[in-house]
């Protein structure tokens, strides 16, 4: 009886391994896939494949995006220093558009300055009048997309495996963190520092706040407009014009009547 018990119970959990296993899931191909004609890990990772973090190439490019994250929040950041706007605006192009000297050339609207930045060899930088208050840290830098008039305030943090977008006029509070990358939940592939990972785009639409301390997870999408309370977790996607709040967030209330969603409102107060 004893030893039938255990054939059975060790059966009964190695179906369960095979059925809950979470290492590839649906929408992820599994590492290494002959059908996917990617070979290196950095593909793997912005393709939202499973791939190994410690891959030389991959730590290199943190290593370059660690460095520029240090001088950064401890050079441009210290007012001692007196860093022009200028240069804090090369500064964090070194983190976001890494490999190319930049310069700014500024311009005047509504009797403000703006700078916008082109590289050696005329390349114009598609970061315009985005503000991020240090400190401020990513993974890699170069996945991190931002429209016009973006403000980051000081202590986020981005895990910018895959591609994040953040859509002009969004407003990431104090201490916010979005992350792109995860591990699988199996241990046996998780392993450590050498084990697998994968990475989902995250998405925040047009004109969007998020509070203090929110949590964004990977493959989210926040829709225009919306509002995502302090300390939230989100883990699923938010519609538009919503306020959601809570771990997990879920919708708290609508901004707009929903005869009015989609259409371009700009006068009502968002309450």
């Amino acid at each position: 009886m004893r030893g039938g018990f255990v054939c059975d119970y060790r059966c009964e959990i190695e179906i369960f391994w095979q059925k809950s296993d979470p290492i590839a899931p649906s929408d992820v191909v599994p590492a290494g896939s002959a059908s996917s004609g990617i070979t290196s890990e950095k593909d793997k990772m912005m393709n939202s494949q499973l791939y190994v973090a410690s891959d030389p190439e991959l730590t290199a490019d943190r290593e370059i995006c660690q460095a520029a994250c240090f001088r950064f929040n401890n050079i441009a950041a210290n007012p001692m220093n007196a860093i022009s706007p200028a240069e804090k605006g090369r500064m964090l192009h070194d983190i976001l558009r890494p490999g190319k000297n930049w310069t700014a050339i500024p311009s005047t609207v509504a009797d403000q300055t703006i700078f916008t930045y082109t590289s050696d060899n005329d390349f114009k930088s598609d970061l315009i009048d985005i503000r991020v208050d240090p400190p401020f840290n990513c993974s890699y830098g170069y996945n991190i997309r931002m429209g016009k008039s973006v403000w980051i305030q000081f202590g986020c943090t981005i895990l910018d495996s895959c591609v994040v977008t953040i859509k002009a006029g969004t407003i990431l509070s104090p201490g916010c963190k979005i992350y792109s990358a995860t591990h699988p939940i199996d241990p046996r592939m998780r392993n450590g520092a050498r084990g697998l990972e994968y990475a989902k785009p995250v998405t925040i639409e047009e004109n969007c706040w998020l509070g203090g301390g929110v949590t964004v997870l990977e493959g989210i999408t926040i829709g225009k407009g919306s509002v995502v309370g302090a300390g939230s977790v989100v883990t699923t996607d938010v519609p538009p014009f919503t306020v959601v709040a809570g771990n997990p967030a879920r919708v708290i209330k609508g901004i707009y009547p929903l005869t009015d969603w989609g259409i371009g409102i700009t006068s009502r107060t968002i309450v």
